[in-house]
């Protein structure tokens, strides 16, 4: 799969398991789930990105892969890029964006970064915890595909 479409695949799996909230049933605990999934594409950018992130790495290993973290009208916001091209599949959250952001060339001009990891920094000190469960998880809906 190329990132593009993985990234589509990431956003598809995350809007059913928000719906369906079965991504708990993979570890079985209330507190393995990922924050605010249930609001999917609003209050998740954070573990969205990261986890469409470490998707692409694992597929992908070469591939330069940043995580920005920033604000989009003064709301704090995450996305990334993956050789140069943008995806932020949890934009459609903020008013008046009608669809995600998947492999563009262009940034949306209300997004403005404040910093910039690399994937493998990233995820590695991403605090959340069960994030391998959670990667797993989607890597096996990925293949599944």
């Amino acid at each position: 799969m190329k990132p593009v479409e993985i990234a589509t695949a990431v956003r598809d799996i995350l809007i059913d398991e928000g719906k369906n909230e079965t991504l708990a049933s993979v570890v079985d605990s209330e507190s393995k789930r990922i924050p605010f999934l249930h609001k999917f594409p609003s209050d998740c950018c954070e573990p969205a990105t990261y986890l469409l992130g470490a998707a692409i790495n694992t597929i992908h290993p070469n591939s330069d892969i940043l995580i920005y973290t920033g604000k989009y009208k003064n709301i704090n916001h995450f996305w990334l890029t993956v050789d140069g091209l943008i995806f932020d599949i949890t934009i459609d959250q903020f008013k008046n964006i009608k669809e995600p952001i998947i492999g563009s060339r262009h940034i949306n001009k209300n997004l403005i970064s404040s910093s910039t990891n690399n994937i493998n920094d990233s995820f590695s000190s991403w605090d959340q915890a069960h994030k391998e469960e959670w990667l797993i998880f989607i890597l096996k809906k990925l293949n599944d595909r």
